[in-house]
């Protein structure tokens, strides 16, 4: 016998529930002033919003991070920075509206050429 399986339709409605409440957060969000993030649903329904670097200082990044990580409440995991000088920054939340809906908010900040001595 094999275990149940997810159906497609468990996860179609748990990414409608995740795009419905995004689209509260980013209401709220844009109320509040915070930055833009890049924000993706799992097929569990799980939100991730990554500060992205492309168009951003490490200090843009940093600040977008924990703009949205303090307004979520989120739990921050320790800062982790590796070897060649890029910091990873992580909390997980959970936000309760209509539906709740759990995920992160994520940065992965690379060194800049002035940041390191490669």
């Amino acid at each position: 016998m094999t275990a149940p399986e997810t159906t497609a339709a468990y996860q179609h409605r748990w990414q409608r529930e995740a795009a419905h409440a995004l689209t509260a957060m980013l209401a709220h969000g844009h109320r509040e002033g915070l930055p833009a993030l890049q924000w993706s649903i799992a097929t569990t329904g799980a939100l991730v919003g990554t500060a992205q670097g492309l168009a951003s200082t490490p200090a843009e990044q940093r600040a977008a991070f924990n703009a949205w990580a303090d307004y979520l409440g989120a739990n921050r995991q320790p800062e982790r920075t590796t070897s060649d000088g890029t910091t990873y920054l992580h909390a997980r939340f959970t936000w309760h509206q209509d539906h709740q809906v759990m995920g992160a908010v994520r940065a992965d900040i690379f060194p800049t050429d002035g940041d390191s001595d490669h």
